[in-house]
């Protein structure tokens, strides 16, 4: 097994960890919002794509809404029977080609848009100084003002902005095969600033349950990132504390230039929210 090491924290992922923890904050509160919508308790970026596509663009095809949300035809599939099972989509032909099948959203599904609607222009309400703050930690160095994306004043486009945003910042955080999880991503920055080394204390940061959190740290020691110790905490013996490997620290500062490497197409969209009136 790699040896855990303890390493300063560099810039980058200071600078990093500050902007994932406000996006994270950021994140659970749009999870909320967009779980009103029933059987979707926990949506990624590509559910909430997949939601705003069907709520705006009227009957669609499995495959377009794949397409255009980024998920698998599999979650796809999964997730229109959630919305089947609760009475808020129908199967409908296709005016063009009967003998295709596109997905609409039943009187009951259009009552949910109406609630989805509601929920999120709400959030995106109360959001704008975080979203302002975000962006001040993503602005460029020299002072410059960062220009928004458009106009966002729209909750569905706002929500499909912040979900492309959500992926971008995923794929900085995916290097690849062999890489963690990207859910388990800010639980392995976080060790490595060196300020969060409790299972307990990683839990309440990222508002993770406690079996959660331990579910996340078994993945990060299986990839060989972590590394939890027994025995040397002096109030509880029976505690662990959790440390990078080597191999995890090499992640951590590759994920976090990254991170903030992804910043031009992450920062305007947030600049956008901010402005919101």
């Amino acid at each position: 097994m790699p040896s855990a090491q303890s390493y300063p924290p560099t810039t980058a992922v200071v600078e990093a960890t500050r902007l994932l923890s406000l996006l994270n904050r950021y994140s659970i509160e749009l999870t909320d919002a967009v779980g009103t919508v029933p059987g979707v308790d926990e949506p990624g970026n590509g559910e909430t794509l997949a939601l705003v596509e069907l709520f705006r663009s009227g009957p669609i095809s499995s495959n377009d809404l794949a397409e255009r949300s980024g998920l698998s035809r599999r979650d796809t599939n999964r997730l229109v029977k959630t919305l089947d099972t609760h009475g808020l989509i129908e199967r409908v032909p296709s005016e063009s080609d009967r003998r295709v099948l596109l997905v609409g959203l039943t009187p009951a599904g259009r009552r949910q848009r109406t609630k989805f609607v509601r929920s999120l222009t709400t959030f995106f309400d109360r959001t704008t100084e975080l979203a302002a703050t975000i962006v001040d930690a993503f602005g460029p160095d020299d002072g410059t003002e960062v220009r928004p994306v458009g106009d966002l004043s729209d909750a569905l486009s706002a929500a499909a902005a912040v979900a492309g945003a959500g992926v971008a910042i995923s794929n900085a955080l995916d290097d690849g095969e062999g890489s963690p999880r990207r859910r388990s991503a800010m639980a392995l920055i976080l060790i490595g600033t060196g300020e969060v080394q409790r299972p307990s204390e990683l839990a309440e940061r990222l508002g993770y349950t406690s079996g959660g959190m331990a579910h996340v740290l078994d993945e990060l020691e299986r990839s060989g990132c972590i590394e939890r110790r027994y025995g040397t905490l002096p109030d509880d013996r029976r505690a662990s504390i959790v440390s990078l490997t080597d191999e995890g620290s090499r992640w951590v500062a590759a994920s976090c230039t990254a991170v903030l490497e992804s910043a031009p197409a992450v920062a305007p969209v947030f600049a956008a929210l901010g402005a919101r009136v």
